[in-house]
């Protein structure tokens, strides 16, 4: 493995309720991280073996130090192609995004 993919970040998913006791997944993306996230995570994770279907994706910003937002995951992925590197082994690796561009995405 090559030192650049070594760097890479693989994003684990937390798992919440919302108001009405739904449960969803949720990645983040951290400013300035290279990041690997799944490309299609209802078919790989579980939560007490049920299958999750809402899915978020969570920008974290570094320069502000909070959560800038959040936005269902598969429109974020879509939104994160143009910063990809590469797609492998079902995952999408992202190249390090800075605030302007985190913001981009949350925006499209």
């Amino acid at each position: 493995m090559s030192n650049e993919k070594s760097e890479v970040y693989i994003a684990n998913p937390h798992f919440y309720s919302d108001n009405e006791g739904n449960v969803f997944g949720a990645f983040a993306l951290t400013e300035d991280i290279l990041t690997g996230l799944p490309l299609n995570p209802k078919d790989m994770f579980l939560y007490d073996n049920e299958q999750i279907s809402v899915w978020k994706l969570m920008m974290v910003s570094t320069t502000k130090d909070s959560c800038i937002g959040d936005m269902d995951y598969y429109k974020a992925i879509d939104n994160l192609k143009k910063f990809s590197i590469e797609e492998k082994d079902e995952y999408i690796i992202i190249q390090p995004l800075k605030l302007n561009e985190q913001l981009e995405v949350l925006n499209n």
